[in-house]
C-alpha cells in the first residue's frame, strides 16, 4: 500500500491504523523521518527502527529483510521517498556518478546524464523485484510536495 501526501497530512497515523488492522501489535515501522514515528508510541504499540543514511535500495532491502526475519506480520516504511531524494538515495548516487564521469565538463555531463542513472536504476529495480515477491503486507509512506494554488 502506498500513502502519499505532504508533511502533516496523516500518512504515518493512517499507516499505523492499517498495520494494526492487519497485524495487531505485531508490526514494525522503518523510520527515515528523524524518529517522528515515535510520536505515535503513546497510543500504539509497534517495533521502531530508526533507519539512517545512506538511503540506498540496499539499505531499504536490508531493513525490510530484517523485519521479516524478526517475524513481524506487517511493515511500515516511513518515508520511502528517502530512497529517491534522501542522503545516499538514487538522485544523490546518480549525481555523484555523473560528476565522476564528466569531471566538471558541463557539455560532457549533459551527454552522460542517462548513463549516470544506469547503476542506481538497476539497484532500484532489484529492490522493486524483491518487494513484489514478498508475502508480507508493506505500507509505504511517500512525501508529496504541496501544490500551489493561485487565487485571484
Amino acid at each position: 500500500i502506498g500513502l502519499g501526501g505532504p508533511t502533516g497530512s496523516g500518512k504515518t497515523e493512517s499507516a499505523i491504523r492499517i498495520a494494526r488492522g492487519i497485524a495487531g501489535d505485531n508490526f514494525a515501522v522503518i523510520d527515515t523521518e528523524n524518529r517522528r514515528a515515535l510520536n505515535k508510541k503513546n497510543r500504539y504499540s509497534f517495533k521502531h527502527h530508526d533507519l539512517q543514511p545512506p538511503y540506498s535500495p540496499e539499505t531499504f532491502h536490508d531493513a525490510i529483510a530484517s523485519a521479516i526475519k524478526a517475524g513481524f506480520k506487517a511493515i511500515i516504511v516511513d518515508s520511502f521517498s528517502a530512497e529517491w531524494d534522501g542522503e545516499g538515495g538514487l538522485h544523490e548516487q546518480a549525481t555523484e556518478i555523473l560528476e565522476r564521469m564528466s569531471k566538471g565538463d558541463a557539455a560532457r555531463a549533459e551527454a552522460l546524464t542517462g548513463l549516470s542513472w544506469k547503476e542506481p536504476k538497476r539497484d532500484h529495480k532489484l529492490l522493486m523485484g524483491y518487494l513484489r515477491r514478498l508475502e508480507i503486507p508493506i505500507i509505504f509512506c511517500l512525501r508529496a510536495e504541496p501544490k500551489i494554488k493561485f487565487v485571484n
